[in-house]
């Protein structure tokens, strides 16, 4: 398998050979050999089945699980010819990996046959043969012994213990070894360059979590039944806004440093009317910033939130954006709308969870950076290091940052398993207990890295954002698809703020999609880019905010909020008191639903 892989690897620089190296001169080499650990878990995934099947075989001796085998053998092979070969003819067209897309083009076939000519034709069926006798020469001249089995009569127990201390090595190749997070397309990540990334990730283990993200990404069955054209015109109206803005920065071009607060919730913040006590230097720095108290995540995992920030995207139900590199590709991130700001982003732990690293990477972020960056000398919780180790570095990054920067951290102390340092302050007890005192403890190295920052020379002239990627759970509020679970922090803090504007609070209600046109209309620039992100700074403003829940969605307005499941086609939290108004809002979301949705598929 893995000797298929790298043939077909070489299929895809040859015919691809202008596209990679127009993007990145020779960098395409490392990634024959960037993508082998993805190859692998590839393998194990393919052929443990047939490892499996193998054993019955030889003791039960059956001849139907001989042929069994030897089906579904070429019967991968098969399948890895058709996805890899593909892909291979299909890429310059496409621009990016072979993906579910296929399959809308596949149910219309006239439309293939005319599409595709008689060159593409040729060249498919070219591939299709090297590769075919690569496998042939393969299996001819290795000599494969035949498929042995166990002496009739006879039962053996070595055979079977080895086998059953074999199969959790084909496991652990499939994860990709012993490490907290799976192994994840990001992997085989190591460049800014698509098409060079593209030729790094295995095909087959691209198409295959493509497909399963496709199957619970197709929510045609549960569109409401409304006129799409309606929609799409309310949704519309709710961004429509004049020009007029509240300018709160002295500077157009500021630094702008993100700080991304792990599962911070407002619920556990007392300037937030949640709990009193949990975040005192987050509340005081709030009286000295510009502070958004009506913000929502637009969903409850980190690899959304982070692109709901940078891509001013809310994010469809049960749809990671970041593992869409087809979809997300058309998209364009703050950074991208900022070409003269030098950028970076940074996290304690593994980047390779929702494939964020690979999403800023994509994004043209310059220096992306995860747990690998710190050394073997840092102490570190289970699934990242601390907070305090985290801005040490960050400060360091800062310092040797070309101005202007637009630099972000992401902080991992307030993550289960919450093996952060113990502080005395740490007093919470009951229900939540270990979230909440990691939140004091966050809350204090907080402080400390931004009285730091005050220190440096750089700092007169920054913007810090500080915002949570998703809600969690507090004794105030742990129903997961109640809207209030998914209230956030959102804080602009720094020197730059007119001094008119710290200590005030905006109460327009949005969400962490809203955060690029706001800061981007700040920095003068353009959000056409960013057609789901609206101005928090703009008196005409409408009050709204969208997010996601599992199977479903909620809906925030002024007077009130709810969650509808699409499996039980019914609100599973509504705080309307007034009926009429409900059902209202509960079409507006329908209608804001089947619009992202739609543009979700068109992307």
């Amino acid at each position: 398998m893995m000797s298929l892989f790298f043939v077909l690897r070489i299929l895809f620089v040859i015919h691809n050979f202008g596209a990679l190296t127009k993007e990145s001169n020779f960098d395409f080499l490392f990634a024959l050999f960037q993508g082998l650990r993805l190859d692998l878990a590839t393998s194990c995934y393919l052929l443990g089945f047939p490892y499996f099947l193998y054993l019955l075989y030889y003791y039960l001796r059956w001849k139907s699980f001989l042929y069994t085998i030897y089906g579904v053998f070429f019967a991968m092979v098969a399948s890895i010819l058709l996805i890899h070969v593909g892909e291979i003819c299909i890429y310059p067209e496409w621009n990016h990996k072979l993906s579910t897309r296929v399959f809308n083009h596949l149910a219309h076939l006239d439309e293939v046959g005319r599409t595709a000519g008689y060159g593409f034709t040729l060249l498919f069926l070219m591939y299709v043969t090297i590769a075919s006798v690569f496998i042939w020469f393969f299996l001819k001249y290795l000599k494969i012994a035949p498929l042995p089995t166990r002496a009739k009569g006879k039962f053996e127990f070595v055979p079977i213990v080895f086998a059953f201390l074999v199969l959790p090595f084909f496991f652990l190749g499939a994860r990709g070894g012993w490490q907290q997070i799976p192994l994840n397309i990001d992997s085989a990540y190591f460049s800014s360059h698509s098409a060079v990334n593209d030729l790094s990730v295995n095909s087959t283990y691209f198409f295959g979590k493509n497909y399963l993200l496709y199957k619970r990404g197709d929510l045609d069955k549960d569109l409401p039944d409304i006129n799409h054209t309606d929609a799409k015109n309310f949704v519309l109206d709710l961004y429509q806004t004049d020009g007029n803005f509240d300018q709160v920065l002295t500077s157009e071009t500021p630094n702008v440093v993100f700080i991304i607060l792990e599962g911070w919730s407002a619920n556990a913040m007392g300037s937030l009317g949640g709990e009193p006590a949990v975040t005192p230097v987050f509340d005081s720095l709030s009286k000295q910033g510009l502070l958004f108290d009506q913000i929502y995540s637009t969903s409850t995992t980190s690899e959304n939130g982070n692109a709901s920030i940078f891509a001013g995207y809310p994010g469809v139900p049960e749809i990671s954006i970041s593992m869409r590199p087809d979809k997300h590709r058309s998209m364009k991130t703050i950074n991208q709308l900022l070409p003269e700001y030098s950028s970076g982003y940074l996290f304690g732990g593994d980047l390779k969870y929702g494939n964020i690293g690979g999403f800023f990477l994509e994004h043209d972020f310059q220096k992306v950076e995860d747990e690998s960056a710190f050394g073997s000398d840092i102490k570190r919780g289970k699934l990242s290091v601390h907070d305090e180790d985290l801005y040490k570095k960050w400060l360091k990054k800062l310092n040797n940052a070309k101005e202007p920067f637009l630099e972000c951290a992401f902080t991992g102390s307030t993550h289960a398993p919450y093996d952060h340092p113990k502080r005395s302050t740490q007093k919470w007890t009951g229900e939540e207990k270990d979230f909440l005192n990691s939140m004091v403890y966050a809350d204090e190295e907080l402080g400390k890295f931004i009285e730091n920052c005050k220190k440096e020379s750089w700092y007169k002239n920054t913007l810090f954002v500080v915002v949570a990627d998703h809600g969690h759970a507090t004794p105030m509020e742990t129903n997961p698809v109640s809207s209030k679970f998914f209230k956030i922090p959102l804080l602009f803090f720094g020197s730059v703020i007119k001094k008119e504007y710290q200590g005030k609070v905006n109460h327009v209600i949005g969400s962490q999609s809203d955060i690029a046109a706001t800061l981007l209309k700040q920095l003068n620039r353009s959000t056409e880019a960013f057609p789901w992100s609206k101005n928090l700074l703009n008196p005409k403003v409408k009050n709204f905010a969208f997010h996601s829940i599992v199977r479903g969605y909620g809906w925030v307005r002024e007077n009130g909020s709810l969650a509808y499941s699409m499996d039980y086609k019914r609100n599973l939290d509504d705080t309307h008191t007034d009926p009429d108004l409900a059902q209202k809002h509960s079409f507006e979301a329908q209608q804001f639903f089947i619009t992202l949705y739609n543009y979700y598929k068109e992307l």
